[in-house]
C-alpha cells in the first residue's frame, strides 16, 4: 500500500476535479503561466503558494485541508509543456509518483518514471535530423535500468531502518541460509569460508583435515573439554593440543578469548541468530591490508589545507586512518596474531609541481601510526607523460584509468600481495576503487562525501550547458557505476541517502533522472538496499578537546592566535576588530560557493543588532584573487571584498587566509570559547560537518545548516541551533537573541555549551567509528564468499556500461582537453599575430592591461564606448552564436550576452538583475529579427538586380577591353601598372573561387565564375584609368558593378569576418582594393582617393553591418554616458525614457515565431527559450556577476 492509502495520486487527483474543478483549472491554469516563461520546471514552493493563494482566492478552506492539497504538497517538481504539466510526486523517503494533466481538458493520467523523463526530454531541443516518434520522443534513448538485477536480492521496506543495512542482512541471510530446510547448505559454506581464510600465503582458523561439517562439531566439543581445564586468562599457548584437533592461530590470544569464539560457532552451526553471527564474524582476522583511495587534491599531513580540492576530506581520511589502524592492530593481537601488523596504505596523485607541499613524494609515513603511509602515482596522459601541475576534480576523469593499471602494480609491489579492503572517498577515488576491486575481486567499501549531483540544481537535465566546466557527464556516469558496484557504502547521515520529507536525499537523486541526447536513468540506485549504513565520525581527540580541560590547553599558541585575531600587522587578513571585548562568532571552511562564507558576511553585515553584540571573524581562503588557481574561490574572494567595502567593516570583522595548522586550529575553537562566542557554518549543504563536530567536541555553541548532515548532529535550541541558509535575515536574528540571552544570563552559554560536547561523545567519535567501519568490512566480505549477494550480473552490467558509455564519454573529454593544451601552447608569434587581428579597441585594452582580464571598473567610459562601438562592427551575430558561451567569458568581459548589461552598469542608473538579464535578451532576439528581416530583403533586392547587372556586364566587358588596349599603347599609363593590376584582381578572384559558396539564391551567377574573374580584371583596370585619364562615370560604374556581382557570385568562407579581418590587415579585398593599393604604392594620390572612394562603395554593396549610430552628424558631441543611454535605446535594449526597459518585446517576437510554425531559440544558447530554467541562463548569470563586481547589485 502506498503512503497515499488505497488510492493512487491519479485517482485523489480525478475525485478532487469533481470537487473542485474551478479551483483545480484555476491553480493549474497560473501553473501554465508560471512555467511559460524561462522557468518550465516548477519547484515545490511555486506548487504550494499557488495552492494556498487559489484556496483564499476562492474561499475554498475545506480544498486547503483536503487529501488532494495534501497530495500536491508531495511534489518535488512539475514540467511545464503547454497545454501539459508532469508531476514528480514524493511522499515519503523513496517513494516516488508521476501523474500528468493536460490543462485544456483536465485529463488526468498516471506515468511510469521512463515516461516522465522522456517528457522532461522535451524542454532540450533535438539535434536536426534526429528521429522522433508521433508522440515527439527519441524512441532509441539509452535507459539504465538496475531494477531487475534486484529483484532476488533482500530489500529493507521502512524508511527508518534505511540506513542500518548489516543488521537487516544478518537478519534476513541468517535466516535463509541457515534454515531448518537449508542448515546442513549454509554451515558447510561457513565451514568453506573458514577454511579457505589465509593470511600472506599462511592459512588461519581452520585446516584441511577438518572437511565436514559434522567433524567441525566434533572438532569444537573435544577443544572446548581441553580448554575448560584452564583458566580463561590464561594465554592460549599454555593449552596443548588444539593445533592437532584442526584449528589453527586466529582463534584467541587468551583461553578465555577461544573458548567464546568456539562456543558461538557451535550456536551458529546449531541454532544461529544475527547478533550471534555478527559478533563472531567481528573477532575473526579478516582484514590485514587497507587502501584508501584519495586521488583528487593536494593531499598531505601539513601544508595542504585550503589549497584547491583540499579540505575536510583529507583531515577525514587521515583520523579515520589513525583510528582504524588502533582498532585493526587491536583485534589482531585479541585473535592471537600479535606478531602480524595492520597494515594501511592511502593512494593518492603524486604531483610533480607541489607549491611546498610533501605531494611530489612517493611515499610519506602518517604520524601517529605504526606501519600506515601515503602512496603517491603521478597521472599520466595518453602518451605516457607524467602530469607536472595540479588537476581541478572535475578535469581529472582521463586520466583515471591509467592511474588505476599504475597504481594497482604499486599496490601489489608496496604490500607484498592483494589488499583484503579497498575504500573509495569521493566519485573518483570511488571509481578507481571499483576498477582496483573488480580486477582483484577485494571488498569494496565507498564513502561520497559529497555527491555533486544535489550541489547544482537542474545539473542532470542540464548538463550540456555545464559539461565544458563541470564535466557533469562523466562524473554521474562513474557515480552511477560506483555506487552500484560496491559492497557497501558508508555515510555519515540519514539525510546523505534519503534525505528527508521536504528534501530529496544524495544518493537518492540518482534513482531516476535523464541526461538527454546521454542516456535515461529508470532506476539507478535503490536506497532501501542494505548496502547503505551509517558510521558517523568523529573529530581527533587529542587535537579537538573542551575548553574546560585546562591541564591540555596549549597556551603557549595563545600569542600567535592573538596576533592572528587582533593584530593590525598580520598580513594575511582583512579587517580589525575595535572592540577586544565582545564575543567572537566565528567560522572555518573552504571559500566556495557551497560553503557559502560570503553569505554569513552579508547577514552579519545586514543586521545592526547583531553587529553590536559580537564580531565576526572568518577563516577561509585566500584574501586575493589572483593567488588561487581555484575558479570558484577567485569569485567568492572578490565578492568578500564587495561585502566588506559596501557595508564597511573594517573595525569588527576579520578575514583571515586559511589555516593549515590542525593543532592550532583546535587551540583557536578553545580560544574562541573562552571569548563566550560561538561557531557558523552557514553552507548551502553540508554532506556531514566535520567543523561542527570539531567546534562541539571543544564547547563551542553551534549554528549550522538544516541542509545536510548537521541538522542531525545538532538537537535544535539543546545541542545547538538549526539555521536555514536560504533565510540570512531570520538567521541573524536567532544569533542576536542568543547573544542577548547570554548577556542577561551567562548560564545559558554554559547549558548549550554542555549539551553539545555531550551529544558528540555519545555517538561522534573515531573509536566508536574504526570499530563499526571493520565490523562492516567483516560482515560484507562473509556474505560476499558464501551468497549471492556480490550481483555478478549488475557487475557484468556495470562493466559494459563502463567501457561502452564512461571511457566514450572520457576520450571526447580528453580529446577537448588536448585541443586546449594545443591552442595554449602556440608559438608566441602567432599569437601576436592573432592580436594583431583583434578590434583596435580591445587590443589597445588589453596593452593597457597587460594582458589580463579586465573588471569593469577598469575601464574609462572612453573607451568602453569604443569597445561598444567597435565589437559590435567586428562580431557578428554567427561568430557570437558559433562561439556560445566561450564568447561572454573573453578578456574584456564585454561580449555577447554582457555587453548590455556592462553599459546598464556603467550608466549608474538603478537596475534589476533580472530586468538586466531581459534587457540583454530583448537586444539580442531584437538583433536576430532585424536580420532576418534584412536578409530576406537582400535578397530579394539581390534578385532583382540580378539580371540588370547580367546585362551591364557585356558593356563593362567591352569598355574595360577598350581601357585596356589604350593602356597597354602607352596612352596616359604608368609603366607596369596595368599588369600588376590584372594580375592582383586575377590572384584575388582566384582566391576568391577557390573557398567559394553557393547559397541557393546565388547558384545561377555562380557558375559565371570565369566571365567574373574577366570583367573584374578589366573593371578595375579601367577604374585606375578612368581615375587618371578622366574616364569618368563609366569606369566608376563598372566597378561598382562588377565588385557587387562578384560578391553575389561566390562567397568566401566565413565571408563577412574574413573581409573585417583583410581590413584589419590592411590587405586588399577584391579588384578595387587591389586597385586602391596598387595606385598608392604608384605614388598617384589622387587616383589613390579615387579607388579608395570605390571600395568604400564597393563595401556598402557587399551588405556589411553597420554599426549602431550613435549620434547624429553635426549634433554636438554627448557625454559618454548619454552615447551609452542612446546605444542601448539604439539596440532596443531600453525605453526612449532612459530609463524602463521593452519588456514586449520578447513576448512579441515569441509570439510571431510560434504563427510561423517556428520554435524560438535563444541567440545565445540555441535552447527554447521555454528551457532557460533548465539551461542556467547564462546571460543572466554573466550579466548579474557583473552587476555586482560593479557595485550595482546589493
Amino acid at each position: 500500500m502506498s503512503s497515499f492509502g488505497a488510492t493512487t495520486p491519479a485517482e485523489i487527483l480525478k475525485a478532487g476535479l469533481v470537487h473542485n474543478r474551478n479551483e483545480l483549472v484555476l491553480l493549474f491554469s497560473r501553473c501554465l503561466l508560471r512555467g511559460k516563461g524561462n522557468k518550465p520546471i516548477l519547484l515545490p514552493h511555486i506548487i504550494r503558494d499557488e495552492l494556498y493563494a487559489v484556496c483564499e482566492e476562492c474561499n475554498s478552506p475545506q480544498l486547503k485541508n483536503s487529501e488532494l492539497a495534501m497530495m500536491l504538497k508531495t511534489v518535488q517538481e512539475a514540467v511545464v509543456i503547454a497545454p501539459r504539466i508532469a508531476f514528480a510526486l514524493r511522499p515519503t523517503m523513496g517513494e516516488w509518483y508521476y501523474i500528468r494533466i493536460t490543462v485544456e481538458d483536465m485529463r488526468v493520467e498516471e506515468m511510469t518514471a521512463a515516461h516522465y523523463l522522456a517528457f522532461k526530454e522535451k524542454l532540450v531541443p533535438m539535434e536536426a535530423g534526429e528521429m522522433l516518434d508521433r508522440h515527439g520522443y527519441d524512441p532509441f534513448v539509452l535507459e539504465l535500468d538496475l531494477k531487475p538485477f534486484g529483484v532476488h536480492q533482500p530489500k529493507i521496506t521502512l524508511q527508518s531502518h534505511i540506513g542500518n543495512g548489516v543488521a537487516f542482512l544478518n537478519r534476513t541471510l541468517s535466516a535463509k541460509m541457515f534454515s531448518p530446510n537449508a542448515n546442513a547448505e549454509g554451515s558447510q559454506m561457513m565451514l568453506d569460508f573458514l577454511r579457505e581464510y589465509k593470511h600472506n600465503g599462511e592459512k588461519l582458523l581452520i585446516s584441511q583435515r577438518v572437511n565436514s561439517v559434522q567433524r567441525l562439531r566434533h572438532a569444537l566439543l573435544r577443544a572446548d573439554r581441553l580448554l575448560e581445564k584452564h583458566e580463561d586468562e590464561e594465554p592460549l599457548s599454555a593449552c596443548q593440543g588444539i593445533d592437532e584437533l584442526g584449528f589453527l592461530p586466529g582463534w584467541g590470544n587468551t583461553v578465555g578469548r577461544v573458548r567464546e569464539s568456539f562456543q558461538m560457532l557451535l550456536d551458529i552451526l546449531q541454532a544461529p541468530d544475527a547478533d550471534t553471527l555478527e559478533k563472531f564474524l567481528a573477532r575473526l582476522p579478516l582484514m590485514f591490508k587497507v587502501v584508501i583511495l584519495s586521488p583528487h587534491g593536494y593531499f598531505g599531513q601539513t601544508n595542504v589545507l585550503g589549497m584547491p580540492d583540499t579540505g575536510g576530506q583529507v583531515v577525514y581520511i587521515l583520523d579515520q586512518v589513525r583510528a582504524l589502524e588502533r582498532e585493526m592492530q587491536q583485534r589482531l593481537e585479541e585473535a592471537g596474531l600479535e606478531n602480524v601488523k595492520a597494515e594501511i596504505v592511502v593512494l593518492t596523485r603524486l604531483i610533480p609541481d607541489a607549491h611546498g607541499t610533501s605531494c611530489n613524494e612517493r611515499l610519506e609515513p602518517i604520524s601517529g601510526c605504526q606501519n600506515a603511509r601515503i602512496l603517491r602515482v603521478p597521472f599520466r596522459d595518453r602518451e605516457g607523460r607524467v602530469l607536472n601541475k595540479w588537476v581541478s576534480r572535475f578535469d581529472l576523469w582521463p586520466y583515471l584509468e591509467r592511474f588505476t593499471i599504475d597504481a594497482t602494480k604499486e599496490i601489489l609491489a608496496e604490500m607484498g600481495g592483494k589488499p583484503d579492503f579497498i575504500i573509495g572517498n569521493y566519485s573518483d577515488g570511488n571509481l578507481v576503487a571499483t576498477l582496483m576491486s573488480h580486477r582483484m575481486n577485494v571488498t569494496q567499501c565507498n564513502i561520497a562525501h559529497a555527491l555533486e549531483k544535489t550541489k547544482y540544481e537542474d545539473a542532470d537535465i542540464n548538463w550540456q550547458a555545464l559539461e565544458d566546466k563541470y564535466h557533469f557527464s562523466c562524473q554521474f556516469t562513474a557515480d552511477l557505476i560506483a555506487m552500484n558496484h560496491a559492497d557497501f557504502i558508508v555515510t555519515s547521515t540519514y539525510q546523505e541517502i534519503a534525505g528527508h520529507e521536504e528534501m530529496v536525499g544524495q544518493y537518492e537523486s540518482y534513482k531516476s533522472f535523464t541526461m538527454p541526447q546521454l542516456y535515461r536513468v529508470v532506476e539507478g540506485i535503490d536506497i532501501f538496499s542494505p548496502k547503505f549504513n551509517i558510521v558517523s565520525p568523529g573529530a581527533d581527540q587529542d587535537i579537538y578537546f573542551p575548553y574546560k580541560e585546562k591541564d591540555r590547553r596549549l597556551t603557549g599558541l595563545h600569542k600567535d592566535l592573538e596576533e592572528l585575531l587582533f593584530s593590525p600587522d598580520f598580513k594575511e587578513a582583512v579587517g580589525q576588530l575595535a572592540d577586544r571585548d565582545k564575543p567572537i562568532l566565528f567560522s572555518m571552511a573552504r571559500l566556495d560557493k557551497v560553503k557559502n562564507l560570503t553569505g554569513l558576511a552579508e547577514w552579519y553585515a545586514s543586521n545592526p543588532r547583531l553587529r553590536s553584540l559580537v564580531n565576526l571573524v572568518i577563516v577561509g581562503g585566500v584574501i586575493d584573487p589572483e593567488a588561487t588557481m581555484d575558479r570558484e574561490e577567485a569569485d567568492e574572494c572578490r565578492k568578500m571584498h564587495e561585502i566588506v567595502k559596501r557595508h564597511n567593516l573594517h573595525d569588527c570583522f576579520r578575514w583571515i587566509v586559511a589555516q593549515k595548522n590542525r593543532v592550532r586550529n583546535g587551540e583557536l575553537y578553545r580560544y574562541i570559547a573562552d571569548t563566550r562566542g560561538a561557531f557558523a557554518q552557514p553552507a548551502l549543504y553540508e554532506a556531514f560537518g566535520l567543523t561542527v563536530i570539531e567546534a562541539m567536541t571543544c564547547g563551542l555553541p553551534t549554528f549550522a545548516t538544516n541542509h545536510g548532515g548537521p541538522s542531525e548532529i545538532i538537537k535544535h535550541k539543546k545541542s545547538g541551533f538549526h539555521i536555514d541558509p536560504y533565510h540570512g535575515d531570520e538567521n541573524a536574528e536567532l544569533m542576536a537573541d542568543f547573544f542577548e540571552r547570554c548577556q542577561r544570563d551567562p548560564s545559558h552559554w554554559t547549558k548549550i555549551s554542555e549539551a553539545a560536547m555531550e551529544r558528540i561523545f555519545s555517538r561522534y567519535t573515531w573509536s566508536i567509528y574504526a570499530s563499526r567501519l571493520v565490523t562492516l568490512s567483516h560482515i560484507y566480505t562473509f556474505w560476499k564468499h558464501v551468497t549471492s549477494l556480490e550481483s555478478r550480473e549488475t557487475k557484468r552490467y556495470l562493466e559494459m556500461f563502463y567501457i561502452l558509455e564512461m571511457r566514450r564519454l572520457v576520450s571526447k573529454m580528453a580529446d577537448g582537453q588536448e585541443r586546449k593544451q594545443q591552442a595554449a601552447q602556440q608559438p608566441k608569434e602567432e599569437q601576436q599575430q592573432q592580436g594583431q587581428r583583434q578590434s583596435p579597441a580591445k587590443r589597445s585594452a588589453m596593452d593597457a592591461a597587460g594582458q589580463r582580464p579586465l573588471h569593469i571598473n577598469d575601464l574609462p567610459d572612453d573607451l568602453l564606448l569604443a569597445i561598444l562601438r567597435e565589437d559590435w562592427e567586428w562580431m557578428n551575430r554567427r561568430e557570437r552564436l558559433a562561439r556560445g558561451s566561450a564568447m561572454v567569458t573573453l578578456t574584456l568581459g564585454m561580449w555577447a550576452a554582457g555587453w548590455a548589461a556592462q553599459a546598464v552598469a556603467l550608466l549608474g542608473a538603478p537596475v534589476d538583475a533580472d530586468e538586466a538579464a531581459e534587457a540583454a535578451a530583448h537586444a539580442l532576439l531584437a538583433e536576430e529579427e532585424q536580420q532576418a528581416e534584412q536578409q530576406a530583403a537582400k535578397a530579394a533586392a539581390k534578385a532583382a538586380k540580378r539580371q540588370a547587372k547580367q546585362q551591364r556586364k557585356r558593356a563593362q566587358r567591352q569598355r574595360a577591353q577598350q581601357a585596356l588596349q589604350k593602356q597597354q599603347q602607352g596612352e596616359g599609363q604608368q609603366p607596369g601598372l596595368a599588369p600588376s593590376l590584372a594580375a592582383t584582381a586575377a590572384a584575388a578572384a582566384e582566391a576568391s573561387n577557390e573557398h567559394k559558396i553557393e547559397e541557393p539564391s546565388t547558384a545561377a551567377a555562380a557558375t559565371n565564375t570565369s566571365a567574373d574573374v574577366e570583367a573584374t580584371a578589366t573593371s578595375s583596370n579601367a577604374a585606375t584609368a578612368a581615375a587618371a585619364g578622366g574616364g569618368g562615370s563609366s569606369g566608376s560604374e563598372g566597378a561598382s558593378g562588377s565588385a557587387s556581382g562578384s560578391s553575389t557570385g561566390s562567397q568566401p568562407a566565413g565571408g563577412k569576418k574574413n573581409r573585417r579581418k583583410n581590413r584589419r590587415e590592411g590587405q586588399a579585398q577584391g579588384p578595387v582594393a587591389a586597385g586602391c593599393a596598387a595606385a598608392q604604392e604608384a605614388g598617384t594620390d589622387q587616383q589613390a582617393q579615387q579607388a579608395q572612394r570605390q571600395l568604400d562603395g564597393a563595401s556598402a554593396c557587399g551588405g556589411e553591418p553597420e554599426p549602431p549610430q550613435l549620434q547624429a552628424e553635426g549634433a554636438p558631441a554627448a557625454s559618454e554616458s548619454d552615447q551609452l543611454e542612446l546605444l542601448l535605446q539604439e539596440l532596443g535594449v531600453m525605453a526612449a525614457d532612459g530609463n524602463s526597459y521593452e519588456h514586449a518585446a520578447i513576448e512579441a517576437w515569441i509570439a510571431r515565431q510560434q504563427a510561423a510554425g517556428k520554435v524560438p531559440c535563444s541567440p545565445v544558447t540555441n535552447l527554447p527559450l521555454a528551457s532557460q530554467q533548465l539551461t542556467p541562463n547564462l546571460m543572466a548569470l554573466l550579466i548579474i556577476s557583473s552587476l555586482r563586481d560593479a557595485g550595482k547589485l546589493g
